[in-house]
């Protein structure tokens, strides 16, 4: 999936990996092993947030935002392996989690490459069957 993210095949580089439960919290070690960046989804969210605020205000818009910012900031490599997107996606509610979803896979063109990881055993939280078999279908899911 990494070596596809990276060629010109694709444009919209973002692929899913559904990680298995020994894996999760150590995505930045994962990272480095692949050599790829890591980055936190919430990252950009809270470094925008003023501080005197109450509600983060979270819908699939401003999660676009923080992956944009993500792949368009600097890194060492050409993609990053990015985190915590689950925690951001289960503030949503499900017909705002198909579009994200959906964003992700059609409405993110000429962007770093992005290696979205989610735990395998958060399935209310990935794209429905029929989406997630096109991420299957185009090689943009590792599981």
């Amino acid at each position: 999936v990494i070596a596809a993210l990276r060629g010109p095949r694709f444009r919209v580089r973002t692929a899913l990996w559904l990680l298995p439960p020994d894996a999760v919290g150590r995505e930045p070690d994962a990272a480095a092993r692949l050599g790829l960046d890591a980055a936190d989804a919430r990252r950009p969210i809270l470094d925008a947030l003023d501080p005197d605020s109450r509600f983060l205000g979270l819908d699939p818009e401003r999660i676009v935002e923080a992956l944009d910012a993500i792949a368009s900031g600097p890194g060492r490599t050409d993609c990053a392996l990015v985190y915590n997107l689950d925690l951001l996606v289960a503030r949503l509610p499900f017909q705002a989690r198909d579009a994200l979803w959906d964003t992700l896979y059609r409405g993110f063109p000429h962007r770093r490459a992005l290696l979205l990881a989610v735990p395998r055993s958060a399935e209310a939280l990935l794209p429905r069957d029929g989406a997630l078999d096109l991420w299957r279908r185009d090689a943009r899911l590792a599981e």
